[in-house]
């Protein structure tokens, strides 16, 4: 597989499976469910369970939208717009291209890890509702949140380091 394609499948995997995973819990769920939890799991709010369905599908989709259907629009913002370490040496026109390249496949890199923590958090708090009284282990919510954060910070490395400036001679250089 190519890795170019790796975050589309990665978001199109989290997408599909929310959406089976929804219809699977929905009748399932308890009327009113937990969504939040507290520090020591315990469950501290709750909504309807048609509701919490439709704000998660509806946080999926912004989600999906942000980062996969309005990203292409950063290859037309105008510079002026466009906040990038060492703007004026990778904006102009023989490396625009490759720092707004660059910076499109983070987008889509963390879009896609995104959208798998959030469904990854809708399945866990499935879960936690259909036990008695809700509850969501805190040691599983910090290890999901640990990877997640992890998994962030590797295309955060990757970006700043492809798009530090590289080192140019100068003339006065021994």
């Amino acid at each position: 597989m190519n890795s170019k394609y790796a975050p589309y499948i990665i978001a199109l995997i989290a997408i599909v499976g929310f959406i089976i995973r929804a219809i699977y819990w929905y009748p399932l769920l308890p009327d009113t469910v937990a969504i939040h939890f507290g520090f020591d799991g315990s469950a501290d709010n709750w909504s309807d369970k048609q509701g919490f369905i439709y704000i998660m599908g509806g946080v999926m989709l912004s989600l999906s939208v942000l980062f996969f259907g309005l990203s292409p629009l950063v290859k037309k913002l105008p510079d002026s717009m466009i906040n990038l370490p060492n703007k004026e040496y990778w904006l102009v026109s023989e490396r625009r291209d490759f720092a707004l390249t660059s910076v499109l496949r983070f987008l889509y890199e963390i879009g896609s890890r995104i959208l798998l923590f959030v469904a990854v958090v809708f399945e866990l708090t499935c879960r936690s509702n259909i036990i008695t009284p809700a509850y969501l282990p805190p040691q599983t919510f910090l290890l999901i949140l640990g990877m997640f954060l992890f998994s962030v910070i590797v295309p955060i490395v990757f970006l700043i380091k492809r798009l530090s400036k590289p080192d140019i001679p100068t003339l006065n250089s021994n």
